[in-house]
């Protein structure tokens, strides 16, 4: 059976800081030269507050939370309406197994969402039918949890990047067959590469391109997996405009495409003391520096006080964008990364924003100036409890993000939530750069660990998204998802 959600429409606009909305008022508020914001629910907000200057109903509670409420943990394979944004929410997994899945990026789900590679606490991993919620793999102890990554056009395929059993080859797992086949071994190639690695982070693009780096090779590679070819440069190579040593790094992300303004294929090393972009060179093999990350301008939070250069190059000792949590996205051709970032001016607060990878050194500088920064929303205000967000974009060409919420809370267990962090305990959903933002439930994890946050992901045609949850009881991970009203019909749970 097949049924189409209505989200009710709410119309918002977030501008330098502040937040205007109009309930139940069908005209939306247009303000010159700034960013408008749609807010949607698939039904009305409900046990939501606006307060400490909000506007907008940003402080919600989740009626019954354990462990001081009495809700009803469903079992698994069976749903409950979330009370707060009404998203319908489904249990994946029963606590019969400690239930995990690896990160908002890459996603549990693959091609069509047909199934999820989830794990445990434990360290097993299994291949779950996300249809019936039944085991369909129990895969053996040679698998580690961070090196899979879904084909993004087959559901019968799963490739294995590197890994501990494996550490400089690309393997492809067939569901159907449980076979695994060695696709490189770079081991054997050309490039006699040790180890590869992804941080167990990012994903395959929707055209199935990957991407990795080799420590001690110092290089930085992309590789087409329908091709089977790999494009790969040294990363500690002397360039110009690179001006701050490598470090260390932490994971590597590679758009979903060729951007539509440069025609260049962006791959992202997020590391330490600043970030580096490179583009895919298909004609010469290889790939091609383009830029460090810009140095931050004064007005954001580890910005230039006054002792950098400002010449939008990063130098020593000044701040650059590092590692933060982030993904990429694509939206009419546009490559992007979506991240948070905190501003001491005009107003002291944290934003999601978006930066155009196209701009370069002027990734930061704000589109209202040329630049490639875009504000999306207000997330957090000064005076109050930030919270920690993790981004995971769908595998397609049309922009679908989720974006999950969480704060540790300072007097556990006498009490779950103290009440003044904004979207706190949240799954949203970002359509386009920021033409939508959907607010869909509350997680009802409370952390007490890391793998207590819920790192939600979502599916290629954003349909779906995917989170742990330990319904605020200590060592008790189970795996929920939930229908997002985005991406065509939802099938009926």
């Amino acid at each position: 059976m097949i049924r189409r959600m209505r989200p009710r429409v709410l119309p918002l606009v977030f501008f330098s800081g502040a937040l205007l909305i109009g309930i139940g008022v069908a005209q939306q508020h247009r303000i010159p030269s700034q960013n408008i914001t749609l807010v949607t629910y698939l039904t009305s907000p409900n046990f939501c507050t606006s307060k400490y200057g909000y506007t907008v109903p940003a402080f919600c509670a989740a009626p019954g939370e354990i462990p001081l409420g009495k809700f009803a943990i469903p079992d698994v394979g069976s749903s409950y309406a979330d009370p707060n944004f009404g998203a319908k929410v489904r249990i994946l997994t029963d606590n019969s197994v400690d239930s995990l899945h690896q990160y908002s990026a890459p996603t549990a789900f693959s091609a069509n969402a047909k199934y999820a590679f989830l794990g445990a606490m434990d360290g097993h991993v299994r291949i779950v039918d996300v249809a019936t919620a039944k085991v369909l793999i129990n895969l053996p102890a040679d698998w580690d949890f961070s090196s899979p990554r879904w084909s993004p056009v087959d559901d019968d395929v799963l490739y294995i990047v590197g890994g501990l059993s494996q550490p400089n080859r690309i393997l492809k797992y067939q569901v159907s067959t449980r076979t695994k086949t060695t696709l490189i071994d770079y081991s054997r190639d050309s490039h006699h590469f040790s180890r590869i690695d992804t941080g167990g982070t990012g994903d395959i693009s929707p055209d199935n391109w990957l991407a990795f780096w080799a420590q001690e090779e110092h290089q930085v590679c992309a590789v087409d997996m329908g091709q089977l070819r790999t494009y790969c440069t040294d990363y500690t190579a002397p360039q110009p405009a690179s001006h701050v040593p490598w470090g260390s790094i932490d994971y590597i992300l590679i758009t979903k495409g060729k951007d539509s303004d440069t025609g260049k294929r962006y791959v992202v090393l997020m590391m330490e003391p600043a970030l580096g972009v490179f583009s895919v060179n298909e004609e010469k093999g290889t790939l091609e520096f383009e830029n460090r990350s810009p140095e931050i301008p004064a007005g954001m939070m580890g910005g230039d006080s006054g002792k950098g250069n400002k010449d939008g190059i990063c130098d020593p000792g000044e701040g650059c964008i590092t590692t933060p949590h982030a993904d990429v996205f694509e939206d009419r051709g546009k490559q992007y990364l979506l991240l948070s970032m905190g501003f001491d001016q005009p107003a002291c607060e944290a934003d999601l924003i978006s930066l155009d990878l196209s701009k370069g050194t002027n990734m930061l500088t704000a589109v209202e100036q040329g630049g490639g920064r875009r504000t999306i929303m207000k997330q957090f205000g000064c005076g109050l409890t930030w919270s920690s967000l993790h981004f995971g974009c769908a595998r397609s060409h049309s922009a679908y993000c989720v974006i999950s919420i969480d704060t540790p809370s300072p007097d556990l267990p006498t009490a779950v939530r103290n009440g003044n962090e904004p979207f706190h305990s949240e799954v949203m959903v970002m359509r386009g750069n920021g033409a939508e933002i959907r607010r869909l439930a509350m997680h009802r994890s409370v952390l007490f660990q890391y793998w207590d946050q819920p790192r939600a992901c979502i599916s290629s045609d954003g349909r779906l998204v995917l989170w742990d949850t330990n319904f605020g009881i200590k060592e008790n991970h189970r795996v929920v998802i939930a229908e997002t009203g985005f991406g065509g019909p939802v099938t009926k749970f």
